[in-house]
């Protein structure tokens, strides 16, 4: 019954004009040819929606998990930034701290206007995204089939990788990689009448097209290592019990490390060959590599935004990485702990979790923390966390009528 209210909830529940402006400012985020300097529609779309509520975001505190992040975070890549300008000028970006202070206040801005929706209303609103940004990439993959460019943004990245309005194809293999699972989660989701489940199955096609396209090898991993996670999930799911979820993970972990022991040598020899088949593949081991000699310079709270890898040369092309890089060993552990944090806050509703997942793989080989879809879909999904969690609390309340009077919709303590 209670299934079958909240899809007639989500049904009745329609967006609003600034729920659009924030789908549309989502969608052309990837396509930063469309950019002055570092502002395109996209990024002013979104800064115009998190204006709304800029008393939030300078009021948010370290009580909640993303304010605590970024108020530990900036400083400490601005101390980093400081002492790379000092000793390392070379590989100092100073102008890539306002970067992340855009990151702060947009990311910030979209919790606090999501935290203000219903748990069915954010689903919806998600659900929207799937659609339109799988929708209006796959329009202009189809149109580039006879014209390379849209309004002067290139289509395609050297004539041979989709990029979809991007300077790499990069931009919108992250954005990809989370929005195939906004669309996958309502194909499988038993709550989604069978109707409604055929735009998510067209859309779900729509992204492995480009998928394909883009000849994104990291993409191809993120996804491949999240649909494993996600047919687990729908397994565990079906178990009524935590004896029989135990059984379930302990078989497919004896399955999988005998699956590698015997055939080692043949995986070996794929990950090898899928890795120099990426343009960037092997290059990206001695980029990786070379996190020692950066280390070495400032361990502590790193050299801030900058070229780092190969002793200044270039990027790190690893969020992981890049963080130890840009933040040290403080700036590594801050983001550990809010990703923890996150994580299990989004257990309350575990399908959302495959949403962001596929993009911290992503950061594996790529460096998706600083891609827009990254922080605006970790706001949305730490808002919704919080929203069913202060309504599961409030229905328990209400449940309760001799308990005394109800003490109001107050923030989980996972998400404090």
């Amino acid at each position: 019954m209670q299934s079958q209210l909240l899809t007639k909830t989500e049904q009745n529940d329609s967006l609003g004009f600034w729920d659009w402006v924030l789908v549309v400012g989502i969608t052309f985020s990837p396509m930063n040819e469309l950019r002055i300097w570092k502002i395109g529609p996209g990024e002013l779309l979104l800064m115009i929606w998190s204006l709304r509520y800029i008393k939030d975001v300078f009021s948010i505190s370290t009580t909640n998990v993303l304010g605590r992040f970024w108020i530990l975070f900036l400083p400490i890549i601005a101390a980093g930034s400081i002492f790379c300008r000092l000793f390392y000028p070379d590989e100092s970006d100073v102008a890539g701290l306002l970067t992340y202070a855009y990151f702060a206040f947009v990311s910030i801005g979209i919790y606090s206007g999501a935290r203000k929706m219903s748990a069915a209303h954010i689903r919806k609103l998600l659900k929207i995204i799937g659609i339109v940004v799988s929708c209006w990439f796959m329009f202009l993959y189809l149109y580039s089939r006879r014209h390379l460019t849209f309004l002067g943004a290139s289509l395609w990245y050297r004539k041979v990788r989709y990029s979809g309005g991007a300077n790499n194809p990069h931009q919108i293999a992250v954005t990809i990689s989370s929005v195939v699972f906004i669309n996958i989660i309502q194909v499988f989701d038993p709550k989604v009448p069978l109707l409604e489940k055929i735009p998510f199955g067209v859309c779900t096609v729509f992204c492995f097209i480009m998928a394909k396209a883009t000849k994104s090898s990291t993409l191809v991993v993120a996804v491949f290592i999240a649909l494993g996670l996600f047919i687990y999930y729908l397994i565990v799911r079906t178990l009524q019990t935590k004896r029989q979820r135990w059984v379930a993970f302990s078989v497919i972990l004896i399955i999988a490390a005998l699956a590698v022991g015997i055939f080692r040598d043949y995986l070996f020899d794929m990950v090898y060959e899928w890795i120099a088949d990426d343009p960037n593949g092997l290059e990206r081991i001695d980029i990786f590599s070379s996190i020692t000699i950066t280390l070495r310079k400032n361990f502590i709270f790193g050299l801030g935004p900058g070229n780092h890898a190969l002793d200044g040369y270039m990027e790190y092309h690893n969020s992981y990485l890049e963080l130890l890089a840009m933040g040290g060993i403080l700036g590594l552990t801050v983001f550990i702990f809010y990703s923890v944090n996150f994580f299990r806050g989004l257990l309350a509703d575990p399908g959302y979790v495959f949403v962001i997942a596929p993009v911290y793989f992503y950061g594996l080989a790529g460096f998706s923390m600083r891609r827009m879809i990254f922080w605006v879909m970790s706001a949305i999904l730490v808002a919704y966390a919080e929203r069913l969690a202060a309504e599961k609390e409030s229905a328990e309340q209400e449940a309760q009528p001799d308990s005394g009077p109800p003490k109001g919709l107050r923030q989980p303590s996972f998400l404090r």
